[in-house]
C-alpha cells in the first residue's frame, strides 16, 4: 500500500512541479524503491507489561538476510530483474533523504547525495514524494 502511495504522490508531484519525468521511471521508483523490505520483517514474540501483568504479545523484529543497506539494497534487488536508468538507481539509492545515515557527514555518501539531488529532478521527486506518503497520506488512512 505504501508503494502505491508513493507511486500516486510522485504522479501529481510529478505535474505539479512540471517535472517532466518519464511516467515509466515514475512507476518503477515508485512502486520499488522499498523493494528491500522483502522477507526483512518477521513475527516475533516479546513480553510487554499489561495492565500490571506480563503478557506475551505478537510484534514484527527484523531479520535481514542480505545486510546491505537500505536504497542500495534496493537498486541491487531490482537490478537482478531489469536494468534501472542512472537516474532511477539514484533516485531509489537516495530516497531516504536526510533520514540516510551515511549522509550526516559530508564523506563518503553525504557529497554523493547532494549531487544526486542537484543534477536528477526524479531524485528529489520520490524522496519527497516517499516522505509526503509516509508522513502526510499513509498516516492519515491509517487513522480513518
Amino acid at each position: 500500500m505504501h508503494s502505491l502511495s508513493v507511486h500516486d504522490t510522485m504522479v501529481e508531484l510529478n505535474v505539479l512541479t512540471d517535472a517532466q519525468i518519464e511516467p515509466e521511471s515514475v512507476a518503477i521508483c515508485g512502486l520499488f524503491h522499498d523493494i528491500c523490505k522483502a522477507n526483512y520483517y518477521v513475527k516475533e514474540k516479546r513480553n510487554k507489561k499489561i495492565n500490571g501483568a506480563w503478557k506475551e504479545i505478537e510484534v514484527w523484529g527484523v531479520k535481514d538476510q542480505l545486510p546491505m543497506g537500505h536504497g542500495e539494497k534496493s537498486v541491487y534487488l531490482i537490478q537482478k530483474f531489469m536494468q534501472l536508468q542512472d537516474n532511477e538507481a539514484l533516485a531509489i539509492r537516495w530516497h531516504l533523504g536526510g533520514f540516510d545515515p551515511g549522509v550526516h557527514f559530508n564523506f563518503p555518501s553525504g557529497y554523493s547525495q547532494k549531487q544526486a539531488f542537484k543534477e536528477e529532478k526524479l531524485v528529489a521527486l520520490l524522496a519527497s514524494a516517499d516522505m509526503t506518503a509516509t508522513y502526510l497520506l499513509d498516516v492519515y488512512e491509517e487513522e480513518k
